[in-house]
């Protein structure tokens, strides 16, 4: 019995000590666990993956500084379609976005174009910005030819983003797509045309997609404040064909129309002139009462007038893109 208790009690100890071991370790195992309770702290985990926000696009800020035009130049059209043009679509840093509104269907048409103005947030900036984008027209300047096709217009994208500024022309871009078939454009730029003919029509009709948080201020007529005219005698440049009678007006302003403005080259015996400021509101005045064909009186004389109306970016009198 003595020499059992003798041998026993070290077995014991032995015992006790591997069993404190095996606490101990299980403790420091459970302070590694991140399941664990007490001070434990989680192991981060990986973020969930988000679509990342697009990164604003530059673009200028001013008034008269481009961001987004649109126009059609060139065409087997009448010189005086050619001198009165107004560009589709234009946007401006500030926001303002300037187009051609519906036009009454009568003929003579008014004499001033039907201007409307808009304008935009910068988030209405942007998300015009991200549609040219998205057509392709940030990748530099680009030309689409069809050398096939006569006399047709050719649309002009410029597109002023990122300090550089593009501009992607197209023409015959009114063509439907079934009329472009493989022997006449590839299909790369088949697709181009698509886009671009589709961007074309939401910036003709920005208000209908753009949220409500986009738009700063709803559509009013234009606030014109320089507008270009050209003075042509009348049996120079006849407008009409004879079996309409477009009516006569009194030329309004001080300056006789023939010694007004200068020497305009692109039609023969014209000039031209900008008017603004408070002979501006008087020619507004009477324009309202013509139509596009009414005949000036001056001193005797009868002219014809093309009118334009001059947009922040643009000087007036200067030679039109054929």
């Amino acid at each position: 019995m003595d020499r059992l208790s003798k041998t026993g009690k070290p077995a014991m100890l032995l015992g006790l000590v591997l069993v404190l071991l095996m606490l101990i370790a299980a403790c420091g195992e459970a302070d590694d666990n991140p399941g664990s309770g007490g001070n434990a702290q989680p192991t981060p985990t990986q973020a969930p993956s988000s679509t990342p926000t697009p990164q604003p696009v530059d673009h200028p800020q001013g008034a008269s500084d481009v961001v987004v035009k649109i126009e059609h130049v060139g065409g087997f059209v009448m010189q005086e379609t050619i001198v009165t043009r107004m560009p589709h679509f234009a946007l401006y840093g500030d926001g303002s976005v300037i187009t051609q509104g519906p036009q009454i269907a009568i003929y003579p048409a008014p004499a001033l174009p039907n201007l409307q103005m808009g304008t935009l947030t910068g988030e209405g900036i942007q998300k015009i910005l991200v549609a040219a984008r998205e057509a392709g027209l940030l990748d530099g300047d680009k030309e689409y030819r069809l050398d096939m096709i006569a006399d047709a217009a050719t649309t002009v994208f410029t597109i002023t983003a990122a300090g550089e500024t593009h501009t992607v022309s197209v023409y015959a871009l009114m063509l439907a797509e079934e009329e472009l078939n493989n022997d006449m454009v590839p299909e790369d730029e088949r697709e181009a045309r698509q886009k671009l003919a589709e961007f074309e029509a939401m910036m003709l009709d920005y208000m209908s997609w753009l949220p409500a948080e986009a738009v700063a201020e709803t559509e009013i007529s234009y606030p014109m404040e320089q507008l270009q005219i050209v003075v042509v005698p009348r049996d120079m440049f006849m407008i009409g064909d004879g079996s309409i009678d477009v009516g006569e007006m009194d030329w309004p302003l001080e300056t006789p129309l023939a010694r007004i403005g200068d020497e305009y080259p692109f039609l023969q015996q014209a000039s031209c002139a900008v008017i603004e400021g408070d002979d501006l509101g008087t020619l507004v005045d009477a324009l309202n009462e013509a139509n596009e064909l009414t005949t000036w009186i001056s001193e005797g004389d009868e002219y014809a007038l093309l009118l334009r109306p001059i947009l922040p970016d643009e000087t007036g009198c200067t030679t039109p893109q054929m």
